[in-house]
């Protein structure tokens, strides 16, 4: 199961900061075949996602 695939980087997105992103255009099939819809994931995959996606720690 694919939970989350991330890019990350001081100030994410900015002109003049280096960041990682992640090209999923090439495995976008595989992703496809291999993710969950999201009626089945756990409660706390979905918890660990939206704590992930906000940065709260």
């Amino acid at each position: 199961m694919v939970t989350v695939i991330v890019s990350f980087g001081m100030s994410c997105g900015e002109p003049d900061s280096a960041g990682i992103y992640t090209d999923v255009y090439h495995f976008r099939d595989w992703i496809t075949e291999n993710s969950c819809p999201l009626g089945t994931q756990s409660v706390w995959t979905l918890l660990l996602l939206m704590l992930l996606v906000t940065g709260i720690s």
